[in-house]
């Protein structure tokens, strides 16, 4: 990497870490530091920055035809799909583990993906993705 690139991150704290991981000299390169939301956009015209930090279930990624690296270092957390429930709830209606273990296992970046780009890029209502999603997906009836 060289100077001449700009980078935009929404954290500036994980620069470092970042640089460490992937042996480069994070003082060499100039950080322009952007609202997380306007990112996507100045990456996706290349004026502003060659490439940014984003979240890869954003829908604008697909929308804008980004392209996620793959984080072959591991330096960003993995934030996946979980289910959590109080336990004295979940003791008293066992039957709602059988209703959400069925949505951990369907509802991979793929899919999210997809769902929030009809709501980021599409404008769709967010509501109406997700009964279209459970309808789809047989989990729940359209009547």
């Amino acid at each position: 990497m060289g100077s001449v690139l700009a980078v935009c991150l929404a954290l500036l704290v994980g620069w470092p870490g970042l640089a460490e991981a992937y042996g480069f000299d994070a003082d060499t390169v100039p950080v322009p530091i952007m609202q997380p939301g306007i990112i996507y956009q100045a990456t996706a015209t290349g004026r502003e920055c060659r490439f940014g930090e984003v979240y890869t279930t954003d829908g604008r990624v697909k929308g804008l035809d980004l392209v996620v690296l793959e984080d072959d270092q591991r330096f960003f957390p993995v934030y996946n799909l979980a289910t959590v429930v109080r336990g004295e709830f979940l003791d008293a209606h066992p039957e709602i583990e059988e209703v959400l273990t069925p949505l951990v296992e369907i509802l991979d970046n793929e899919v999210m993906v997809e769902m929030n780009m009809r709501v980021d890029v599409e404008g769709d209502d967010p509501a109406l993705v997700a009964r279209d999603f459970l309808v789809d997906r047989g989990l729940v009836s359209a009547d």
